[in-house]
């Protein structure tokens, strides 16, 4: 896969991952230790816990069965931040449902040249996508941002009401 030679080793994490975990630190794959551990999704769950609409929309994604992949190398922050504020434009030029970019570019430009990593979490049905930006070795996420069709997480008996939560542009 090209991606992953431009952004280092990846892991994917199948939705009935386990395997040992620290509530100081996040597993291997993500504390930046080598080796082949997974990174469990209870864990990436419960980060999500404090992100906001951004991290509820993931949380149901990864609870519908949604593909997690985290990748091991680091870069700063400010780079993420400026690969994703341009893609983040072409969304909104091509009227792509987004959450959580205001705040999450807005947090990339303020962890600035700090390293962080990058997980991905992707749904088939409804198809949408999240960016995860971890702090390099630490059990903290930085900002989650995620984008396309989002207003189908939400079924209408769910706290947000028939169509989701309020998307960004």
């Amino acid at each position: 896969m090209r991606d992953a030679g431009l952004l280092g080793l990846r892991h994917h994490v199948p939705a009935d991952a386990s395997g040992p975990t620290s509530a100081a630190r996040l597993p291997k794959t993500i504390a930046g230790t080598r080796g082949s551990a997974l990174v469990r999704r209870d864990v990436v769950e419960t980060l999500l816990n404090d992100a906001g609409t951004a991290g509820e929309a993931c949380k149901t994604a990864l609870q519908l069965g949604a593909a997690l992949t985290v990748w091991d190398k680091r870069g700063p922050a400010f780079v993420m931040w400026s690969i994703w504020r341009f893609r983040h434009s072409l969304m909104q030029d091509n009227d792509v449902s987004t959450v959580g970019y205001e705040t999450g570019l807005k947090l990339l430009a303020d962890y600035g040249h700090r390293p962080i990593r990058l997980g991905v979490v992707r749904l088939n049905v409804p198809r949408c996508g999240f960016l995860l930006f971890f702090v390099a070795d630490e059990a903290r996420l930085v900002a989650c941002v995620g984008h396309g069709d989002l207003e189908d997480l939400w079924s209408p008996d769910d706290t947000y009401g028939k169509g989701g939560p309020p998307m960004e542009g």
